[in-house]
């Protein structure tokens, strides 16, 4: 976290009452949560120098699950306890930016208001640093979170065993390998006659070359 201006805290709005709870009775010991965040903000530059100190943000997910009355009153403790946060953002990300009741939006707009102004780290047409076998291994990840369910995502990883850059007027070749942690999930990803696979192939090749205007065999 050195480098970083703003920092997110991302906890579950359920559960987190307990955990302030736990800080503020110093009963962190029995808590890993509650143990992890204090360590994070000791170790951590807060926001004791204005100009130079970095912005921290509690974001409270699942929020659509609390009691609308008790999420004020969690909002406000939060802040009491934890002061080094500057804001507290409650979510609902179900349905992610499209819908209306996220209130993903709100993160957006406070993470742009706590952000310093400084002149770009890098020229406006360089849209990243990384390299071409790291795009497609997470433009392939990014499609399997995007069109699997549940813990189908968090159960996979993807592996690009061979990129063959282009020759003349020949497209890279690219092979890819998608790892899951159980023989089980395989079916999920190929799908019904390797419909899902298949389509997880065509948007990685897309979004790739969305990106770098070149097209890829995958």
């Amino acid at each position: 976290l050195g480098d970083a201006d703003v920092i997110l805290w991302v906890a579950d709005a359920r559960t987190f009452e307990k955990d302030l709870i736990d800080l503020e009775m110093e009963k962190i010991q029995d808590d890993r949560v509650a143990n992890w965040l204090q360590d994070m903000l000791q170790k951590t530059e807060q926001k004791s120098d204005p100009e130079n100190g970095k912005k921290w943000i509690l974001v409270l997910s699942k929020a659509d699950l609390v009691d609308k009355g008790s999420l004020l009153p969690l909002i406000e403790k939060s802040l009491k306890i934890l002061p080094q946060f500057d804001q507290v953002v409650p979510v609902a990300a179900t349905e992610g930016l499209k819908s209306n009741d996220s209130n993903l939006e709100a993160v957006l707009s406070v993470i742009d208001d706590l952000s310093p102004v400084a002149d770009p780290l890098f020229p406006k047409d360089s849209y990243t640093d990384a390299s071409a076998k790291k795009l497609i291994r997470e433009f392939i990840r990014e499609t399997i979170f995007r069109n699997t369910m549940k813990e189908v995502p968090y159960e996979c990883d993807c592996q690009v065993v061979m990129f063959k850059e282009a020759v003349g007027k020949l497209k890279p070749e690219v092979d890819a390998v998608i790892w899951t942690s159980r023989s089980s999930l395989k079916a999920i990803l190929v799908g019904a006659q390797g419909q899902k696979i298949k389509e997880i192939g065509m948007t990685a090749r897309k979004r790739y070359q969305e990106l770098t205007g070149q097209e890829i065999i995958l």
